[in-house]
């Protein structure tokens, strides 16, 4: 009896500040016409058409952040050489966000002037476990056998919660 194991470990982080606003002000720069003042008669931010005015977009607070990992680990065993073999894998992702943001009153944003903010947070978690046995064998020149069975567990789970203002 031949025995010989391979396993396969990979681990990956992943950890983000989705920051402030930085696609609105960004578009705003693009799309804001340069001759329009930052401020309007009253004192408020100036608005075009839909554009939000790009100066305003530094008075909104956005403190989301995201991070996460996910790990595999497969395990590979030949149990009878070239011919009778087990694989197992398993896989864990996980993933979590939380959002702290507020936009003052005197921002147009969203096509409205309004005080507005937002709490909330998310968490999702996937994990994958799979087993497969496979038997391999030549019986002479006329029949060569590749059988494999397998089966599979994926659960899926994640909450969260959020209120707006």
């Amino acid at each position: 009896m031949y025995k010989q194991i391979h396993l396969c470990v990979q681990i990956f982080e992943h950890v983000g500040n989705l920051g402030d606003q930085g696609a609105g002000a960004l578009f705003g720069a693009i799309f804001y016409p340069s001759y329009l003042p930052v401020y309007d008669a009253e004192g408020q931010y100036n608005v075009f058409s839909r554009t939000p005015n790009p100066v305003s977009m530094q008075d909104i607070n956005d403190k989301s952040e995201q991070n996460g990992y996910y790990m595999n680990f497969s395990l590979d065993v030949d149990i009878i050489k070239n011919m009778l073999s087990a694989k197992v894998l398993y896989g864990l992702n996980k993933e979590n966000t939380s959002r702290d943001s507020y936009i003052p009153s005197d921002v147009y944003y969203a096509l409205q002037r309004k005080s507005r903010g937002n709490l909330g947070y998310g968490k999702r978690q996937q994990s994958t476990l799979e087993g497969t046995l496979t038997f391999q064998h030549k019986f002479g020149e006329l029949l060569d056998m590749n059988l494999m069975a397998g089966m599979g567990r994926y659960l899926d789970s994640g909450d969260g919660s959020a209120t707006f203002e």
